[in-house]
């Protein structure tokens, strides 16, 4: 029996190639509460459905007719997000793959911090506008305020499709919960203004150990630090309804060697090289980069609102 063995440097690109996609699936501050629309195509209808009222009779045998809608609005996937890695001194390329690690790591976490941002703004673009200012001042009133996030969404159920034509539906981890994204200050008075009528060991079961995601009041609160400008800015709604969208189909991934031939020019003191001297120069290089973007759309824009604490 024949056996067929993948090549080293193919499988490497590959397990590169699916880390990158999970990173920017699952590693977005608004991951969570996002729908994912993985895709294949340029244009993305929205993928989400309403359902009309059931009706209420009395006559036996009978059921009432209603229809499944499909809204048309679209979202037009065409921005890049990316970044290189430019090294001197380290290898990058297939064949140290492992040791690169790190690396990877560090490229991942420059990307994501973007991607963060753009998603902030893509969302805040979107969402429906808070008439004023959030009031924070009080224990009290944060309370209130959560209460009444989770009550406004109680019945809000946000229907999916499985898939959309172009790309598949990835649900959210939180579709149909309630959620708030907050920038540091706004944050941070919301875990204190919850913290402060709870026990400690309650205070530590909330924080879990440092996670970014904490649920209170039947709402979950993520740490939404390094999205926006404003660290009052504050979104806030159904989960599920936000949407994050990439192209599968444009994630590139690389790694190598560039060389090239250049004249030195430095200090007049590195030993036996001149001004004027002709040098070999290499640089090794990592990169990963895909196409994406964000939206609410309009059939459940009023189920995401943006605003700031006073």
């Amino acid at each position: 029996m024949s056996q067929t063995t993948i090549n080293d440097a193919i499988a490497k690109r590959a397990i590169f190639t699916q880390e990158f996609k999970s990173v920017i699936e699952d590693r977005n501050v608004f991951s969570p509460v996002s729908t994912k629309i993985i895709a294949t195509a340029k244009n993305i209808y929205s993928p989400y459905t309403t359902v009309g009222a059931a009706r209420a009779h009395t006559t036996p045998c009978v059921v009432p007719v209603t229809d499944l809608v499909i809204s048309k609005d679209e979202i037009v996937l065409d921005r890049y997000i990316g970044n290189a890695i430019l090294d001197c001194k380290d290898i990058l390329d297939w064949a140290d793959f492992d040791v690169t690690g790190m690396t990877r790591r560090d490229l991942y976490a420059s990307v994501i911090k973007r991607a963060n941002q753009y998603a902030g703004a893509d969302f805040i673009a979107d969402a429906t506008s808070n008439s004023g200012t959030v009031d924070l001042s009080t224990s009290a009133k944060i309370q209130a305020w959560l209460i009444s996030v989770a009550s406004s969404t109680a019945y809000s159920n946000v229907g999916l499709r499985n898939k959309v034509d172009g790309g598949r539906i990835v649900r959210a981890e939180l579709h149909d919960q309630p959620f708030v994204v907050a920038g540091t200050t706004a944050f941070n008075t919301i875990i204190a203004g919850v913290a402060a009528s709870l026990s400690p060991q309650t205070v530590g079961q909330l924080m879990n150990g440092g996670s970014t995601t904490f649920k209170a009041l039947g709402v979950n609160i993520i740490n939404g630090t390094g999205v926006w400008t404003n660290e009052k800015q504050m979104l806030w709604g159904v989960g599920g309804a936000p949407t994050m969208a990439y192209r599968e189909d444009e994630v590139a991934v690389d790694m190598g060697e560039m060389k090239s031939i250049s004249t030195y020019s430095g200090a007049s003191s590195d030993l036996d090289l001149a001004n004027g001297d002709t040098v070999l120069k290499k640089t090794y290089f990592i990169s990963a980069q895909t196409k994406g973007k964000n939206a609410i759309f309009a059939d459940v824009q009023s189920l995401v609102t943006q605003g700031k604490m006073a």
